[in-house]
């Protein structure tokens, strides 16, 4: 799943891929199912865009 990298943001990144993967790019359905706010995922994703 990661490979050799091991750290939160990786995870975090690979969680939040898998969500919005699962809710075929709904950001209110993977926040759900992340357990988040929709605000706080959409942060979270500029934020993981910003970082690329």
């Amino acid at each position: 799943m990661l490979g050799d990298e091991f750290s939160l943001e990786a995870l975090e990144k690979q969680l939040i891929e898998t969500a919005m993967v699962q809710s075929n790019g709904n950001v209110s359905k993977a926040a759900r199912k992340l357990g988040l706010t929709r605000p706080a995922l959409s942060y979270r994703l500029k934020k993981l865009q910003e970082s690329e």
